[in-house]
């Protein structure tokens, strides 16, 4: 599989690689197959690149860089959806949003990205009853920005 990307780059892919989102992500219910790209020379962001349509992508990061005690459940139904048996099964990750400067980059912690990477399965889970926001500051006083780790 052949992916020409938003940024003009295009890479070969194999299918093994693909995740599948069930339902889509929020707002882009038509979009079920992601790939994660990633690179060290990128810092703790990965980008979520659409198969299926080359002009969407996702910034990502792993939500305990930015918010280390970041904590929430998953539901028993979110877990039978993905096939999740343990929670090695699983990488979450959360996009992230970028308005104007670079320093006011926000994260949504309110709705990660659940992925069971043995199954390929794919989720974003809109948390209930959560005190995270959609728009939580990515540099913060909280934040462990800087640490260069690559999670593919």
């Amino acid at each position: 599989m052949k992916l020409k990307c938003k940024n003009n780059y295009s890479l070969r892919n194999g299918s093994e690689e693909v995740i599948t989102f069930f339902q889509g992500i929020p707002g882009f219910n038509d979009q079920k197959e992601f790939v994660f790209l990633c690179s060290k020379d990128k810092g703790p962001f990965i980008v979520m690149q659409s198969v299926e349509e080359e002009n969407l992508a996702f910034i990502t990061i792993n939500p305990w860089e930015v918010l280390g005690d970041y904590r929430f459940e998953i539901s028993d139904l979110v877990k039978e959806r993905l096939a999740i048996k343990s929670l090695e099964d699983i990488l979450v990750l959360a996009i992230c949003n970028i308005r104007g400067r670079l320093m006011n980059m926000t994260v949504n912690l309110a709705a990660p990205i659940v992925i069971n990477y043995k199954k390929r399965l794919g989720k974003q889970v809109v948390l209930e009853n959560t005190d995270y926001q959609v728009r939580h500051p990515v540099f913060s006083v909280q934040s462990k920005l800087g640490v260069q780790k690559c999670l593919f």
